[in-house]
Parts: C-alpha cells; sequence; structure tokens
C-alpha cells in the first residue's frame, strides 16, 4: 500500500518566511528605482520650464518673463509649453480660469502634499520660481533682462521644487500671484486663501547684512512643518533646482545657508562657495 507525501505546517511556515523576507528585500529596491524615475521626471520638467523661459526671452528681446499683478511668470510661458491656446482664450476672456485645466509641467511627480487628491494637478505647482529674479523690486529695473543676471546665469536660481499644496495654510499655483484663493486645508478642517508662486519673495529668509540667514531648504518634511518661505524637496538626496542657463542641479543638504542665498540673488556679486 502506497502511502502519499504530505507538506508539514513548519515546511509551509519556512516557505512562507522566505517568501516574506525576499518581500522585504525586493520593496526598498522597487522604492529606489520610483524614485529615481520620478526624480529623472522631475528633472526633465524642470529643464522644460527653463527651455520656455530661454524661449520667452528669445522672443522679447532678452526680457524675462517678468511676474505682474495678475500673472504670474508660469502664466505667461504657457505659450511656450504648448499651451498657446489656453493661453490665448484666458487672455481675450472668452475663456476663464478653470479649476479643471491640468498643467502637468508644474507637477512634481513626488510631491506629497498631493497625493491624496484626485484633482492634484489643477492650478496648484510643485515649483516654485525665483522672486529675486521675476517679480519686480524697487531696488532693480521694472523689466528683468536675461543680460542683468550679473552673477552668470549658471550661478543663479531660477526654479526649484516646492511643496504646492497644505504648506503651512499656503498654495502654489502657477496661475495668478498675490491674489487670494480659497481652499479646503484638511489639517486645520478650515478653508484657506493663500497662494503664492516664488519663494524668495520680500521678507523671505534672504541675505541680509543685518540678519544672515540661517535656513536653505527643507528636506522630505512632514507636511504640518512645511515652511512656505523656503523650498522643499521630497527627494532625500536634496533639492532640484532650475538653474539660469537651463541646467538641473542637485544642491546637497548641507550646503551653506550663504551659498544657497548667494545662488538666489542675481547680481549680488557674491562667490559661491565651494559646496555649491
Amino acid at each position: 500500500m502506497r502511502t502519499r507525501k504530505a507538506i508539514s505546517l513548519i515546511e509551509i511556515l519556512v516557505v512562507i518566511a522566505i517568501i516574506a523576507i525576499l518581500i522585504g528585500m525586493l520593496l526598498p529596491a522597487v522604492q529606489k528605482v520610483r524614485q529615481a524615475a520620478a526624480r529623472m521626471q522631475g528633472i526633465n520638467r524642470l529643464k522644460q520650464v527653463g527651455l520656455a523661459i530661454h524661449t520667452y526671452a528669445d522672443a522679447k528681446s532678452g526680457q524675462l518673463p517678468q511676474c505682474e499683478f495678475g500673472k504670474s511668470t508660469f502664466f505667461l510661458i504657457l505659450p511656450y509649453l504648448e499651451h498657446g491656446n489656453y493661453y490665448d482664450q484666458v487672455q481675450s476672456g472668452t475663456r476663464p480660469m478653470s479649476n479643471q485645466y491640468e498643467m502637468k509641467p508644474y507637477i512634481s511627480p513626488a510631491d506629497p502634499t498631493l497625493a491624496p487628491f484626485n484633482n492634484g494637478e489643477v492650478l496648484t505647482a510643485s515649483y516654485a520660481y525665483n522672486a529675486r529674479v521675476f517679480v519686480f523690486s524697487p531696488s532693480r529695473p521694472s523689466t528683468p533682462m536675461i543680460s542683468g543676471i550679473a552673477d552668470g546665469l549658471s550661478n543663479t536660481i531660477f526654479l526649484t521644487e516646492h511643496y504646492a499644496f497644505r504648506c503651512n495654510e499656503a498654495q502654489f499655483s502657477w496661475f495668478l500671484p498675490g491674489e487670494p484663493f480659497t481652499f479646503w486645508n484638511p489639517d486645520l478642517n478650515v478653508f484657506s486663501t493663500s497662494r503664492r508662486s516664488s519663494f524668495a519673495d520680500v521678507g523671505d529668509v534672504v541675505p541680509d547684512p543685518n540678519s544672515p540667514p540661517t535656513v536653505t531648504f527643507q528636506v522630505r518634511p512632514a507636511i504640518p512643518d512645511c515652511n512656505p518661505r523656503v523650498p522643499q524637496t521630497p527627494y532625500p538626496g536634496g533639492l532640484l533646482v532650475g538653474l539660469g542657463d537651463g541646467s538641473v542641479r542637485l544642491l546637497n543638504p548641507g550646503i551653506s545657508p550663504a551659498t544657497f542665498w548667494a545662488a538666489v540673488t542675481p547680481a549680488g556679486g557674491e562667490v559661491l562657495g565651494n559646496d555649491w
């Protein structure tokens, strides 16, 4: 009489344990691959926006897309991001600004503030432009020119990553700067009315002889700890920035405040440190 071999409970448990160990070893590798792919996509989007800025300047005899009341720099370069029809319709008044219009070049695939929302790609921006370059200030000419970047295009930050949504009651928008935008803030359980398009605005943490900067940017901060006055990056390796020459650089989290903010000023005459 033949007997059938059975699998014991111990053998099943051993197999399950081996599978669990293999999955545990595989998941970090998969996460790293996904993170690398998202970062590469973020690099490409920053390059795309940087190219649009240069194309705009070429078409305007070297004039940069200056942020004005009611018109953000991101809005002005829409025709150079293959969204010219939408731009023309909004400008002519034949199409109202719609919170259903997606603008993927301004969205970071790794932005954690947009993950819980199905409409995360409308009006919000995971990138911010440098107000010291694109926003009018009494300390410099009313029309910023690309030739006015005296510190050098490769040494001046034009664009950075930035959490788009729920950043201490602030929302970063690609559409209109300086106007209130009502949105639901689930952290505070209230409607908030703040919006921005740029960092390094007047009053932000910028170089000042009487008050040297002490911070640079935040690396993967928890959403409640997000500081809208400085950039944020969702990547542990550092902050992606778009430079004036159209290139994209990864800034090390250990970069000094002096070097970081020297790269923010377009004509400050600072010498960047060895950590640049």
